[in-house]
């Protein structure tokens, strides 16, 4: 399903985002 693949990678993003906020 692209929807949730889209999803997924949007999540990983924001994931990313934090552990940088977090260094």
């Amino acid at each position: 399903i692209p929807g949730n693949r889209c999803r997924t990678s949007l999540r990983m993003s924001i994931s990313d985002l934090v552990e940088a906020r977090n260094l």
